[in-house]
Formats: C-alpha cells, sequence, structure tokens
C-alpha cells in the first residue's frame, strides 16, 4: 500500500517522546520495505531526543541497537553519541564505562567530528582514560583550532597553551596572543559565549600585556578588555559555584582580588 512519507515524518518528530516509541514499534511490525529510511530516520531522532533524558531511555536505546544501526554506518553524529552514552552512565556508586567511551569518541574523531575532538582531548589531559596524554590532547586541540574547524574557543584555549607555555611547550607570548585575538574577533562577531574555564585565565592574559604596553590608548584597552573578562567570570553563577565547590570560598575571593587590581590599575592609566 502507499504511504505518505512526509505525513509520517511530520507527524513523528511533533509527537512527544512515548509516541515516537509506539511509532517506531508499528513501523518495525509492518515490515514494509516502503518504510526502511524512515524507520532509520526515525530511530536516528529518537536516539537525538533520548541522549538528553534518563538513563532508561539510554537503555532502551541499547537493547534496540538505535545508535548502534547508525554508528556502524561511520554516522560520526552516532559515533559521538555512542560515547557519550556511556560516559553520562557514571554515577557515584557506578564508574563509566571509559574503554567503550574512549573507543565511540575516538572513532568519531577520527573521522573529525568537533565535540568528539574536544571532549578527547579534554579527557587527554586529564588523564581520563588512561594515562594523561598531554601530546594528544593538543594535537586535537590544534585541529580544531585551525582550518577547516576555526574554532574560536579551540583558538583561545591553544593561545593559552602556547601563551604560558604548557603541555611541554616553551612560552611564547606572542604566539599565544595571536591565536587569542583572532579566538577574540570571531567571538565578539558571532556573539559567542566564552566558557568560564577560560575567563579567569584571559582576563590575566589581557592585564600583564595592557600593563606592560607602552601605547597608553591600547593598555587601557587591554586592561579594560581584562576587566570584562573577569567580571564575566564573577557573573556567571553556575562556573562561581562549581570553582567554590572544587576550591572553596577562597577562589572566588581571587577573583574578587583580581578585579580590584584591574580598577585599581585603570584608575592610573
Amino acid at each position: 500500500m502507499p504511504y505518505n512519507i512526509e505525513a509520517l515524518r511530520t507527524g513523528f518528530k511533533n509527537a512527544d517522546i512515548t509516541v515516537k516509541f509506539e511509532f517506531i514499534e508499528k513501523i518495525k511490525d509492518a515490515g514494509e520495505a516502503a518504510l526502511a529510511a524512515l524507520l532509520y530516520e526515525c530511530i536516528w531522532e529518537l536516539a537525538r531526543c533520548m541522549h538528553d533524558t534518563d538513563g532508561a531511555f539510554r537503555e532502551y536505546a541499547r537493547e534496540y541497537g538505535f545508535m548502534e544501526k547508525y554508528a556502524q554506518r561511520e554516522n560520526t553524529e552516532a559515533l559521538y553519541l555512542m560515547g557519550c552514552l556511556y560516559l553520562h552512565e557514571e554515577t557515584d556508586t557506578h564508574p563509566a564505562d571509559y574503554e567503550k567511551v574512549a573507543y565511540w569518541l575516538d572513532r568519531a574523531a577520527q573521522l573529525n567530528h568537533p565535540k568528539a575532538m574536544s571532549k578527547l582531548a579534554g579527557a587527554h589531559f586529564r588523564g581520563v582514560f588512561s594515562k594523561a596524554n598531554a601530546e594528544e590532547g593538543v594535537r586535537l586541540v590544534g585541529k580544531l583550532a585551525k582550518p577547516p574547524h576555526s574554532d574560536p574557543i579551540e583558538m583561545m584555549h591553544l593561545g593559552v597553551i602556547h601563551y604560558h607555555g604548557r603541555h611541554g611547550f616553551i612560552a611564547d607570548q606572542q604566539r599565544g596572543m595571536k591565536w587569542i585575538e583572532n579566538a577574540m574577533d570571531i567571538v565578539l562577531e558571532k556573539g559567542i559565549e566564552i566558557p568560564f574555564d577560560y575567563l579567569h585565565a584571559l582576563s590575566i592574559i589581557m592585564f600583564e600585556q595592557g600593563v606592560k604596553n607602552n601605547n597608553p590608548s591600547e593598555a587601557r584597552g587591554m586592561v579594560e578588555l581584562a576587566l570584562w573578562f573577569i567580571n564575566k567570570s564573577l557573573e556567571d553563577k553556575a562556573g562561581m559555584k562549581l570553582l567554590v565547590a572544587e576550591m572553596g570560598e577562597a577562589a572566588r575571593q581571587r577573583f574578587i582580588g583580581v578585579r580590584d587590581l584591574i580598577i585599581q590599575t585603570l584608575s592610573q592609566l
């Protein structure tokens, strides 16, 4: 019998999560070749929905192999989500299966999936999956910072690495500043939010560059930017809450101390 595929697709996308499950089961039971492509499309859409829901849905996804169907076809988003699925199962009493997390994220990263590369780089820096491998972490950050990705946040990350000489690099402030300035051009042009982790580091860098700049106008501009960065970090309630939880109230006070020093310096420029 003929099917209105577009109408079925629209109905599925507009349905709530429970109806989506029922919809897929009906298509599977029908066993119609004409619905095969739609079935895979609906399975993938459901997998994406389940990625942001609770553990019961993730178990359902694994039981029926929804994500695996696409992952085994080298679908990069599915490969990435498979890694996230295993990673997000971690609880206080049940550690994540990092071997499987690494396997799926690595497959996605090899196919240049940006989020997989970024998550994998962070894991290498922290030694989450095995021993820390900063060299591999920097390699992935470098790929993301350069075309075709040109990710401004990873450009900032690479800039901070070069500026401070982290992960085995010799400190090169000029090279680091070039990456940071290029990143800021993109951030300001596109209105991209800077993650909390980078705000404090960038405020320190801009402050250092400002106070040693012999051009009064440029010096003031850099110190004002440093103040903007540190104020943004102090205004980030979620980031600050996590910082205090991990490092104590003294960490917040250090941020406030940096802000006060910047304000004092601005008054003298």
